[in-house]
């Protein structure tokens, strides 16, 4: 089953949208909790490195930065992987707008690399 990454938090859930993941450091004003099945704010960037990104933008830098955060946060990502791995569709949602240039794309391609891993070892 697909990874969503292209839906922006506030859009209301859909038939297709599987497990709804919000992977945002804060809780976006006026999103209802039954919109989402889990939020999962440590796989979202740091505040440090938020910071950052509101001073650089989206740069090699800082996606290696990203990375590098989510190494502590493997435990999540086997958990995810492991869902997507039993075919559940995982919907990742944030406040950004266009996924090109969020956290939600890199975060994307660690559960799918995650995912292989589960599948090489079954």
């Amino acid at each position: 089953m697909p990874i969503h990454i292209q839906k922006h938090a506030r859009l209301a859930p859909e038939k297709g949208d599987g497990y709804r993941l919000l992977v945002t450091r804060y809780w976006l004003r006026g999103l209802k909790r039954d919109a989402i099945s889990l939020w999962l704010k440590e796989l979202a960037p740091s505040k440090a490195l938020l910071a950052e990104y509101k001073e650089i933008g989206d740069n090699v830098q800082w996606r290696v930065k990203y990375r590098e955060e989510m190494k502590d946060q493997q435990e999540a990502i086997d958990d995810l992987a492991r869902r997507h791995f039993k075919g559940q569709t995982l919907t990742l949602l944030c406040a950004c707008h266009s996924p090109v240039n969020c956290h939600r794309t890199i975060l994307a391609e660690l559960i799918e690399v995650a995912t292989v891993l589960i599948n090489d070892r079954a």
